[in-house]
């Protein structure tokens, strides 16, 4: 007697390869059929067509990529999901891919050039259509070459060589919170940060130093602390600096991932904002709302960045890149709140 769990089992598991195998035929001809190709003759489509209904087989988007060379798919290399900015960054990238059809293949990097590697060499295997970057500076040249040769690259906020580019006002929109902190009276002002080596990065440091520099404030370096971008390095960093002999009267946070644990140590250690300590950041994330008092940042367009993102992308994959390529820069705008003070002030 014939067992049907089993049988079913089998037939949930088919493959291209297997219906392909059963027609005598190639996978490539399997593959014709599944996307409605003129080139099969009537009667072997009929044959395939007939067993892939016998053995209940789903075709996958990658299967029918084989003849198309196309999988409706878009890949994302992203360092981590601890950043809620990287979270906003993925709403609005996914919700334009698939208003558009497509279909979004998030992948994690923890910021390693291996993992990034492991996953571009993947994508290029899925005969993905293209790829957004986000905040890497991978150094394999001879990857992203070859990986240019198969699919569409766009870069937010990434050191990418030739590839069009969306970016934001990171020198000016940091430049405009130290300058707000100048005129409020500071000068014992603190950077915090990490990854200094990517660009949009150390914008954003030299945008600390103009500040500084052009209202002749020396920069000490013990205010400056480049740490970790993971776990509480935000936390971690203003300890340091709430440790010192002479701790800063304001500390600006790189974005506002670090600034949560800036507010945590501050509270800690009994002090309070901005009645003892100024706090600045870059971002203006939804989530920073949670913040009391509420944060003067940097604010940075974050959704409409992932949605030019995607847009670019997609008319490259359909219409084909131009040969120059081309860089979006969003511009900042400064949020007062209530996390500074002016030191004449009580």
């Amino acid at each position: 007697m014939e067992d049907k769990n089993s049988n079913k089992q089998t037939r949930q598991q088919t493959t291209i390869a297997d219906i392909a195998k059963l027609a005598g035929v190639s996978v490539s001809t399997v593959s014709r059929v599944l996307n409605n190709s003129t080139e099969v003759s009537k009667t072997t489509k009929k044959k395939i067509l007939k067993l892939i209904k016998e053995y209940d087989y789903t075709p996958s988007e990658l299967a029918r990529g084989l003849v198309t060379k196309t999988s409706k798919t878009i890949g994302l290399l992203i360092p981590n999901l601890l950043n809620p900015y990287y979270v906003e960054l993925i709403e609005s990238i996914e919700k334009f891919v698939s208003s558009q059809g497509f279909s979004l293949f998030l992948c994690i990097t923890d910021a390693k050039e291996e993992k990034e590697k492991y996953y571009i060499n993947e994508m290029l295997r899925r005969r993905t259509n293209g790829l957004v970057m986000l905040s890497t500076n991978i150094k394999d040249h001879d990857l992203i070459k070859k990986v240019k040769k198969s699919m569409e690259i766009v870069s937010v906020e990434a050191d990418i060589e030739d590839v069009d580019k969306i970016s934001v006002t990171n020198e000016k929109g940091t430049y405009d919170v130290i300058n707000h902190l100048i005129e409020y009276g500071h000068k014992d002002i603190a950077f915090i940060g990490y990854r200094f080596s990517l660009s949009g990065l150390q914008q954003r440091f030299t945008g600390y130093q103009r500040a500084m520099e052009e209202h002749s404030i020396p920069i000490r370096p013990e205010y400056v602390i480049e740490g970790e971008g993971t776990g509480n390095s935000g936390y971690t960093m203003t300890q340091r600096l709430l440790e010192l002999p002479n701790p800063p009267t304001a500390i600006h946070c790189m974005n506002e991932h670090l600034a949560v644990g800036t507010y945590l140590a501050i509270n800690e250690y009994g002090l309070r904002i901005p009645q003892d300590i100024s706090v600045t950041a870059f971002d203006n994330l939804a989530s920073s709302n949670i913040l009391k008092p509420r944060l003067t940042t940097a604010a940075m367009p974050i959704r409409e960045m992932g949605e030019a993102a995607a847009d670019l992308l997609i008319r490259n994959i359909l219409e084909g890149s131009k040969q120059v390529k081309q860089e979006i820069i969003f511009s900042t705008k400064l949020i007062l709140r209530e996390s500074t003070r002016r030191l004449d002030c009580p």
